[in-house]
């Protein structure tokens, strides 16, 4: 069986959406506005690996698809915190709150 490799071409990322994004990450706060981005970061020292879930019931969001809002996520941690730290992430999950409760996942509280 033939291997194949591609190399797709991904269409630029939302600025809107990474620039809020990443502005949560910059303020670094356990308390934001009920409409900002609700960033939560697992660690997973056994692999020095980070799981990054964005809830967020921006209407932009909302259309993304679940590939689209992974690309924005990485594309922010990688503005503000570079890119090695970037490549840490494993998992970078976006979901609204509807979604999120449909799925069961439910953010940690502070």
């Amino acid at each position: 069986m033939p291997v194949i490799r591609v190399s797709p071409s991904a269409p630029p990322v939302d600025a809107d959406l990474l620039g809020a994004i990443a502005q949560e990450l910059m303020n670094d706060q356990q308390q934001g506005p009920v409409d900002a981005p609700y960033i939560e970061e697992e660690e997973i020292r056994q692999t020095d690996n980070l799981h990054v879930t964005v809830l967020w019931d921006n209407p932009k969001w909302a259309r993304l698809s679940p590939v689209e809002r992974s690309r924005v996520i990485l594309a922010a941690y990688e503005q503000v915190r570079g890119a090695s730290e970037m490549l840490r992430i494993t998992i970078a999950l976006g979901l609204t709150h509807e979604e999120a409760a449909r799925l069961g996942v439910v953010p940690s509280v502070p």
